[in-house]
């Protein structure tokens, strides 16, 4: 699925207007497209993913992870140029730019938020796979 119509893209779609019925997938997997819709509708597009997953059904969000960012620019382990790719994104179409940035803790806020149980998430702080930049949300829903 993708916002953009591309020859390998399946399903053209909005993530903030999910074209699918209620309870319909046993596994989401959302990597790096929060980032890209803009603050206003962060809590839609998580409500959506909720809405979408079936019982027993499991979410994972992979996004970028502010705190670590700034906490490696501070540190020197990026530059400024890396800094502002890793912030704001590639950009190198339309849609690839990041219009919102999340700490763990602001994430649970939205989670809470939107009214998902603490007891069916967990927000892993970095993956090392992404070079320690991404944190990992992953909802499971009962």
């Amino acid at each position: 699925m993708d916002i953009r119509r591309l020859p390998s893209v399946s399903v053209q779609a909005d993530i903030r207007a999910l074209p699918f019925k209620d309870s319909q997938f046993v596994f989401v997997l959302a990597e790096d497209v929060v980032e890209h819709v803009s603050r206003q509708y962060v809590l839609t597009v998580f409500c959506e993913i909720w809405r979408v997953l079936k019982p027993n059904g499991t979410a994972e969000i992979k996004m970028p992870n502010i705190d670590r960012i700034i906490t490696k620019y501070v540190n020197k382990q990026i530059d400024a140029n890396e800094l502002v790719r890793l912030l704001w994104g590639q950009a190198d179409y339309d849609e690839n730019v990041h219009q919102v940035g999340a700490t763990p803790e602001l994430i649970a806020d939205v989670l809470d938020f939107v009214g998902i149980p603490r007891s069916s998430y967990h927000i892993r702080r970095w993956l090392l796979g992404s070079e320690g930049n991404n944190m990992l949300i992953t909802l499971r829903r009962s």
